[in-house]
């Protein structure tokens, strides 16, 4: 349990040469310095022992004194990641004298010698301040010489946002720090030259925990060794790939750290988010993690307070004219009370006054005009702010249009191409803008808006962000926003525009991307592709994107889905993404286009209709003329009451062979895309009214033999089920190319594998519909000879397990019978049914 949590006394609030913690750093070899600080080129900053100086030591670096596998470790860093990185210059700490309770805590958990907990997670909202005290600490210890590595991941920086280059750089780093470690990770390294592009759980223990263990026993720098540095610092886990990512790594971490002879300790920050919470109260973390959480227990508020008393002398500084007075204690305790608790809203307001070509005692006078924050709202001052912030932009217009793009750039998640697309050349682009136009629109936004600089424009994935995740409730939200406000809609016409200038344009000038100069243009190409639709289907009805939809050639837009799929991937015109993309949207375009209350609204409709009826005919032909009949009752069961593609696939290639279930297959390269579209539930309805309307789809129409063809598929696939089979016959089939597609061991008997879950659906599924296909299948003699010479088993209706099968024998029953009336050999049919119906009861 910690003290209870206050001020921290002068003399230990910050670490001097004279206070060092001497008990970790035993006089055997003197102080530790480390040079540097920044890896650049092959200038790598070493530590030195004994003498306590600190000198640029990049010459035992130099290419004739690295081994290749340092050299491939060092080509592997994300040199970003450092706490004193250059790409990181001027990152968020700790003002000085706030944040010494919680620096107090953190501290002498890092101090204790015998620590019962080698990992501490720090964590709070955004917003909270936790990259600013993880930096600090970092700096503190760095200075102190407890720091052994640091990395802050970053989800807008190229190589921090996820764990591909985290190994690599925490053992660069560990390799100074510890240099004990360096002989054996570059003997890693010569035992496996590729280890670096091997999976983050081979890389730990090859690079890490490995090296880290056989240093620590080694007796000739085991003393040296457990007097070296072991603190390691990772900051904004939450910020590393997805969720499962988070979670996965700090397994590994923890599940490596349990087995080293020496302990390695670290310190972690991140949101409260569910997987890394439930990672962090699980075992094993949970007996060997403290937690920290940034609360009011922390009395931020004062924090807050000394922050801003320092901020406003270093304006009064900078702007000699004002008051000595300036501002009141008044006026800083309004401030005070607007945070919250939050320095999100004490650092935007001082970002915001903080201006050489303002007046702050003036900017200061507006914010306080605002009115007055709802006593339920934990929004309104802050929304207040952004209101006047926006009343200063010159040209609203445009600027509203860039962020109401960004709002609603991905927000389904769909989109491909448009993922991490939001650099600002791209957006000028996707926009039709000048180069350099963001940076000119959002000068007077930058405490709000983050665009990437003239020097780090050309950095990878130097994104446009939007800093506070409260700016897309404000600006979405009328009642907040006011003059300001985003409506979705309108948003959502704007890209679906500006998508169809960038497509008609492609169509007039090269509709098969093969004179692109450049990937920025077939990125840009792609975002429309992925853009068109699903941004219309959310869209308001406008007139300008009616009269731009008019003049579109649909039939040509769907066409390039037909696009040689073996084209490379940077300039192929359609990705496989694209095609389900536009199939999934297209029930909901369709029905979104009869929304427009214009004179030739229908005529729009009928004619986008057509286009999609021609495209789906020639994807279905396609599909029917390969290997018949298999494609023929793939499309009919396209009209059944529900579509299960893998029991689909799985009934109806039962009896096929290995080899002709995969040269089916092979015929098709973009087979499983098209049906992955078309098999969702509001494209397969419309493929079905389809099918089943002779007049719209002709010789594709779904008619009683086309049913007739499907229902002997199902019957039969039931029997064999019920009957079972030879087991050589058990090799062939979809599932028997879906199990050897997938690596299961041919030493595997086929039987043990004959009533997997997949094959128990599929015939779950066959009882389900067979009741339907029966009463839909044209009268057939033989068909009707064969049901009534094999029999389902006496107590097929009596299984729980199978509600469906009592249904299956009466539509068995009722088939026969139907069909005995047309046949001249009727009465030994229906003498059968009363067998049947006999056994039965």
């Amino acid at each position: 349990m910690m003290e209870q949590r206050g001020l921290l006394e002068p003399s230990l609030a910050y670490p001097t040469h004279e206070t060092q913690h001497h008990h970790l750093q035993p006089p055997l070899i003197g102080p530790i310095g480390i040079s540097g600080g920044v890896f650049s080129g092959n200038a790598i900053p070493i530590i030195h022992q004994g003498s306590g100086n600190i000198h640029n030591a990049a010459h035992h670096y130099h290419s004739h004194n690295m081994t290749e596998g340092m050299k491939s470790l060092h080509k592997s860093i994300a040199p970003g990641a450092f706490h004193n990185a250059l790409e990181r210059q001027d990152p968020p700490k700790c003002h000085a004298s706030t944040r010494e309770a919680v620096i107090r805590d953190i501290m002498r958990w890092v101090e204790e010698l015998e620590k019962e907990r080698n990992f501490m997670w720090v964590h709070g909202p955004a917003g909270a301040g936790k990259s600013a005290i993880l930096q600090t600490i970092a700096e503190l210890c760095h200075a102190a010489g407890l720091l052994g590595a640091s990395f802050f991941f970053s989800r807008t920086a190229g190589g921090r946002m996820d764990a591909d280059r985290l190994v690599a750089t925490l053992v660069s780093q560990l390799c100074i720090s510890i240099p004990e470690m360096r002989s054996h990770v570059e003997l890693s390294l010569e035992q496996d030259p590729l280890v670096l592009s091997r999976s983050v759980e081979a890389q730990l223990e090859s690079l890490l925990f490995s090296p880290f263990s056989r240093a620590a026993c080694d007796p000739l720098t085991a003393g040296l060794f457990r007097s070296r540095p072991r603190l390691i610092i990772l900051d904004g886990l939450d910020e590393c790939g997805q969720p499962k990512t988070q979670r996965h790594l700090l397994t590994l971490l923890s599940g490596g750290a349990l087995k080293l002879p020496v302990p390695l300790i670290f310190l972690i920050a991140s949101r409260p988010e569910q997987q890394i919470r439930n990672a962090f109260i699980s075992p094993p973390l949970v007996s060997t993690t403290s937690l920290l959480a940034l609360d009011d227990s922390y009395l931020p508020d004062k924090d807050i307070e000394i922050f801003l008393r320092s901020k406003f002398e270093e304006i009064r500084q900078t702007h000699p004219l004002l008051s000595t007075s300036w501002p009141s204690a008044a006026d800083i305790s309004r401030l005070i009370a607007k945070s919250s608790g939050q320095f999100i809203y004490a650092s935007t307001v001082i970002k915001y006054m903080d201006s050489p070509r303002h007046w702050p005692d003036e900017r200061l006078e507006i914010i306080f005009k605002v009115r007055p924050a709802g006593k339920e709202s934990p929004f309104a001052e802050l929304d207040a702010l952004y209101n006047h912030i926006f009343s200063c932009v010159e040209n609203l217009e445009k600027v509203l249009e860039v962020l109401g793009s960004l709002l609603v750039w991905d927000v389904d998640g769909y989109c491909e191409y448009s993922k991490g697309q939001t650099t600002p050349r791209r957006v000028e682009k996707m926009l039709c803008l000048r180069h350099g136009d963001i940076t000119t629109l959002f000068g007077d936004l930058s405490s709000i808006v983050y665009i990437p600089t003239v020097e780090t424009a050309n950095i990878p994935d130097q994104e446009i962000r939007i800093l506070h995740a409260s700016l897309g409730d404000f600006l979405l939200d009328e009642s907040r926003s006011g003059q300001f406000h985003i409506r979705k809609g309108q948003a959502e016409a704007c890209l679906a525009l500006y998508s169809l200038r960038h497509i008609e344009e492609f169509f007039r000038i090269d509709p098969q991307f093969r004179s692109l100069s450049n990937v920025e243009e077939v990125h840009c190409q792609l975002i429309s592709y992925d853009f068109l639709l699903s941004r219309c289907i959310q869209a308001e009805h406008t007139e300008s994107l009616f009269k731009q939809l008019h003049g579109l050639d649909f039939s040509a837009f769907l066409d390039v889905f037909q696009a040689d799929p073996k084209m490379d991937m940077h300039f192929r015109p359609i990705t496989f993404a694209n095609r389900i993309l536009v199939l999934r949207c297209l029930p909901n375009y369709l029905k979104w286009l009869q929304g427009f209350q214009f004179r030739s609204q229908l005529d729009l409709y009928s004619l986008h209709l057509k286009s999609w009826e021609h495209h789906i005919k020639n994807t279905l032909l396609r599909l029917s003329g390969c290997m018949w009949p298999i494609g023929t009752n793939l499309i009919t069961s396209l009209t059944l009451n529900s579509f299960n593609e893998e029991s689909v696939k799985a009934i109806i290639s039962d009896s096929t062979t290995l080899d002709e279930v995969r040269t089916y297959y092979d015929l098709l390269p973009g087979y499983a895309h098209t049906m992955l579209g078309i098999s969702h539930e509001a494209s397969r309805t419309m493929v079905a009214k389809y099918l089943c309307d002779p007049l719209r789809s002709g010789e594709l129409c779904i008619d009683n033999g086309k049913y007739s063809m499907l229902s002997e598929c199902f019957v039969r696939y039931v029997f064999r089920m019920d009957s079972g089979r030879d087991p050589q016959e058990r090799q062939n089939g979809y599932f028997a190319a879906v199990l050897l597609e997938t690596s299961y061991s041919s030493d595997m008997p086929i039987q043990n594998l004959y009533w997997s879950d997949e094959i128990e659906n599929a015939y779950r599924y066959a009882l389900q519909h067979l009741p339907f296909l029966l009463k839909k299948s044209r009268d057939s003699c033989e068909f009707a000879d064969f049901l009534a010479k094999h029999p389902l088993p006496p107590d097929l209706g009596d299984s729980p397990a199978y509600p469906d099968r009592a249904r299956v024998i009466d539509a068995i029953d009722a088939y026969i019978t139907c069909c005995s009336s047309t046949v001249m050999a009727a009465q030994p049919m229906k003498t059968n049914v009363r067998k049947r119906r006999a056994r039965r009861s």
